[in-house]
């Protein structure tokens, strides 16, 4: 079965609106039989993030949240993952809604 790793902020008007549009996706790949495994809202945390991109088998990595060139962010609004997290992305198809992470984050993944 495909594994897909949903992380899912929440923490303001544009986040939580990026949080209601993923549902939909969600639900799709349910549907579609994909296993999904969610982070949301407070547990949006670098620890919880790379751990379970560290333990999963995902093939699709979607991130909803703000971000920068080298970072995306965390349920506090703190860069949880940034270029040297690049390697947790090998072989996966990564999917970031948020400002600027393809021109570099993306880059290097």
């Amino acid at each position: 079965m495909s594994r897909m790793l949903l992380v899912r902020n929440n923490y303001d008007i544009i986040t939580f609106y990026m949080h209601e549009w993923s549902l939909p996706l969600k639900q799709e790949a349910e549907r579609k039989g994909m296993h999904v495994d969610c982070v949301d809202g407070k547990n949006v945390t670098r620890k919880e993030v790379v751990s379970r991109l560290q333990e999963s088998d995902a093939v699709l990595i979607v991130l909803n949240g703000h971000g920068t060139k080298t970072s995306f962010f965390g349920g506090d609004n703190q860069p949880i993952l940034n270029t040297a997290d690049a390697p947790l992305f090998k072989e996966k198809v990564v999917f970031a809604r948020a400002c600027d992470c393809a021109a570099g984050l993306g880059k290097e993944a």
